[in-house]
């Protein structure tokens, strides 16, 4: 199982190696946010999870570390912060925010990077989806914090941009989790043989 920003931008070439080796084995993957891929391990229905938040239930599980990822603001290519690196605090909270679900890992590490006893965000809009958060930033309908995994492409075609936020840096870690004491198959230790090499940085251009 993983979170939706990992299964989105990131797994597939992780399964396509994997395919290569065992061609015969069927894929099952589920798809759902870190609190619910958490869950789907500790009631053993998913072998392993690759998730992007901090966990309800760390000491039921065995985390480690699969690749470094960062938050970004992410906005359209003629919003008034295009071109900047970076913006400051004070003008990020004056602009319409779209915001991923709770339970998201997305959510969990920006909310946990703001001070809250400042003013209040803007929030305009909470969706379940970043595809869907990006076609509304491709609208102008305001400016979201989604993962450097997943701008890449809009990036690079300048239909979106991104800058950070001055004095708030919003790193956040991939994690592997598995049921501890669950056997695993030969062909889910080839799996995370594949995943094994660590410290993988996001590869997305740089603003």
């Amino acid at each position: 199982g993983a979170s939706t920003t990992i299964a989105n931008y990131i797994l597939p070439d992780y399964l396509g190696c994997f395919r290569k080796s065992f061609p015969e084995c069927m894929i099952e993957m589920t798809v759902n946010n870190t609190d619910l891929i958490e869950q789907a391990i500790l009631y053993n229905e998913i072998d392993l999870g690759l998730v992007e938040g901090p966990l309800q239930h760390p000491g039921k599980v065995n985390s480690s570390l699969f690749m470094k990822d960062e938050l970004v603001v992410v906005f359209s290519s003629s919003h008034r912060f295009f071109g900047r690196s970076q913006i400051s605090l004070e003008d990020f909270r004056g602009e319409p925010l779209i915001l991923r679900e709770k339970g998201s890992g997305t959510r969990k590490v920006f909310m946990g990077a703001m001070d809250m006893d400042h003013d209040p965000l803007k929030v305009v809009m909470e969706l379940g989806d970043t595809e869907a958060i990006k076609r509304m930033l491709e609208s102008d309908s305001g400016v979201a914090v989604i993962s450097l995994s997943a701008v890449h492409r809009e990036v690079k075609s300048k239909s979106l941009a991104m800058a950070r936020i001055k004095g708030c840096p919003m790193p956040r870690l991939f994690n592997m989790i598995l049921l501890k004491g669950k056997y695993m198959s030969n062909p889910v230790q080839e799996f995370i043989r594949i995943l094994d090499p660590l410290e993988k940085p996001a590869i997305v251009p740089a603003p």
